[in-house]
């Protein structure tokens, strides 16, 4: 049986990047709340977004790994 996670929030230069169950990314400002961009994947993200150097990794529910930057 598969458990799928349906959020999640990281940090990283200034930003949270949140995921919420859906096949979207998110990017905010921690500080202004402004959002910096958002990302539609090809499916649903069932992993927490990690922040390292620069770039985001999110896992979806298709077995891809996604790196944004």
């Amino acid at each position: 049986q598969m458990c799928i996670r349906d959020r999640g929030i990281s940090f990283g230069d200034g930003n949270l990047y949140i995921i919420n169950g859906t096949d979207y990314v998110f990017a905010v400002n921690s500080e202004t709340k402004e959002l910096k961009w958002s990302k539609k994947l090809a499916n649903i993200t069932i992993s927490n977004p990690i922040y390292d150097s620069g770039k985001v990794y999110i896992t979806t529910l298709d077995n891809k790994l996604y790196v944004l930057d």
